[in-house]
C-alpha cells in the first residue's frame, strides 16, 4: 500500500478542546472557503448546528504535518430526526421502518489546501477514496456502539461513486436533490456492511484492529490546527 494512503488518522472529538477544533476546521471550510453558511452568524467562529447536540465529531489528522486538515460528524436519530430529511425526498418505501436509530455522515469538510496530494503519487480520487473509506470505516465502527440499524448519506454523485467503488451495500433511497449543488440520499444496513465492504482497499481496512482514536487519549493540547 502506498504510504500516502495511512497517513491520515481519524480521531474522535471527545474533550470540549477537541471539539472546538472541529467546529472551527467546519467554520474555516463551510463558512470561509465554500460560503455554506454565513461567517457572521459565528462570532466565536464555530460552526454549530441544532443537530450537533446528538452528533459524534470527528477529525482527520495528517500525520506528516501533524495538522488537523479535516471533520466529519455523525448524526443520531430516529431517520425522520436526522438532517436529509429537510432536503432530500426519500422513496416511501425506502423509509426505515424498525423505529430505531440511523446515523447520518455530516459536515464532512476538508481544508482546501489539503484536498489535492501534492506529491503526484496517487490521483485526487485516488485520496478522496482514502479519506473516505477512513471515516466510513471509523464511522461504521462508532455507529455499531452506539447501537444504529443504518447509516445514511446525502452527498454529491462523486461521492455515491466513491461510496460504490469501495463495496459498500447502499440504495439510492430518493432522486436528486438541489442542496448546495445536486445530492443524492443513501442507505446502507449495518448489519450488511461487515460483507458488503468487497473491493480491495475496504478488506485490508477491514484488516485494521483500530479504527479511530480518542482525542483525550493520544493528543496533547499543542497538537497544530492546519
Amino acid at each position: 500500500m502506498n504510504s500516502h494512503e495511512n497517513g491520515y488518522d481519524i480521531v474522535l472529538a471527545d474533550t470540549p478542546e477537541s471539539k472546538r477544533i472541529h467546529f472551527k476546521l467546519r467554520y474555516d471550510v463551510y463558512c470561509l472557503e465554500k460560503g455554506y453558511e454565513e461567517a457572521k452568524k459565528f462570532v466565536d467562529q464555530l460552526e454549530v448546528d441544532e443537530y450537533d447536540d446528538t452528533s459524534a465529531h470527528f477529525l482527520i489528522r495528517c500525520r506528516a504535518t501533524q495538522s488537523w486538515i479535516g471533520t466529519y460528524r455523525i448524526v443520531f436519530n430516529r431517520f425522520n430526526e436526522l438532517p436529509l430529511s429537510k432536503h432530500a425526498s426519500i422513496y416511501p418505501e425506502h423509509i426505515p421502518t424498525h423505529g430505531g436509530i440511523s446515523a447520518e455522515f455530516s459536515r464532512l469538510a476538508i481544508l482546501r489546501r489539503f484536498q489535492v496530494p501534492k506529491n503526484g503519487a496517487i490521483t485526487d480520487a485516488q485520496f478522496e477514496c482514502h479519506i473516505l473509506m477512513k471515516a466510513i470505516h471509523s464511522g461504521i465502527s462508532y455507529s455499531r456502539q452506539k447501537g444504529a440499524m443504518d447509516v445514511v448519506f446525502f452527498c454529491q454523485r462523486s461521492l455515491g461513486r466513491v461510496v460504490d467503488k469501495l463495496g459498500l451495500v447502499v440504495k439510492q433511497i430518493g432522486p436528486k436533490s438541489q442542496y448546495r449543488g445536486s445530492r443524492y440520499p443513501y442507505l446502507g444496513r449495518l448489519n450488511d456492511f461487515q460483507n458488503g465492504f468487497t473491493s480491495e482497499i475496504a478488506l485490508q481496512c477491514f484488516k485494521q484492529h483500530g479504527t479511530y482514536y480518542h482525542y483525550s487519549d493520544y493528543f496533547h493540547p499543542r497538537v497544530m490546527a492546519a
